[in-house]
């Protein structure tokens, strides 16, 4: 026995086949959404939708998919090559806007090449005063555009 079922994403009216038995995991026939299903005695529910949202980091163009289950909202993610906490935004299934919430900045120090890491950078644009852990210079590290700037020994 077959029964109808829109998808929650996109609406297209998909068909349910009881012979197929699968009730998790349902392609839709339109769009990437995958859909669990509940079937019983020719109903089917829809019961949940994930789509895969799929965006660019905009600190290294690295890449973060999220599984949504809404048509629009937020959420954040870690990028997959900087690890930056960012923040998508999206409507109707598609991403409206990605922001970068919190990220680190790798360097070295200039005085003897220790690879240092400036943590929980949660500004754009910014700076701050540290000291190398193996040569104790007071180092002044400024940022732009989320990526490294300038390092002053002072």
């Amino acid at each position: 026995m077959t029964a109808e079922f829109d998808c929650p994403f996109c609406g297209h009216t998909n068909e349910y086949d009881d012979d197929d038995d699968q009730e998790f995991g349902f392609p839709c026939g339109n769009c990437p959404a995958t859909i669990d299903l509940e079937y019983e005695d020719g109903y089917v529910a829809v019961m949940k939708a994930c789509l895969k949202l799929e965006c660019q980091c905009l600190k290294c163009a690295g890449d973060l998919a999220l599984e949504i289950t809404e048509k629009e909202g937020s959420d954040t993610g870690f990028c997959s090559k900087c690890k930056s906490k960012l923040l998508v935004t999206w409507s109707d299934s598609d991403v409206d806007d990605v922001e970068i919430t919190e990220t680190t900045i790798d360097f070295y120090c200039p005085c003897d090449g220790t690879a240092l890491r400036l943590a929980e950078i949660t500004s754009e644009d910014g700076g701050k005063e540290m000291l190398c852990r193996e040569c104790d210079h007071n180092l002044s590290v400024t940022w732009c555009d989320w990526q490294l700037a300038e390092i002053s020994v002072g």
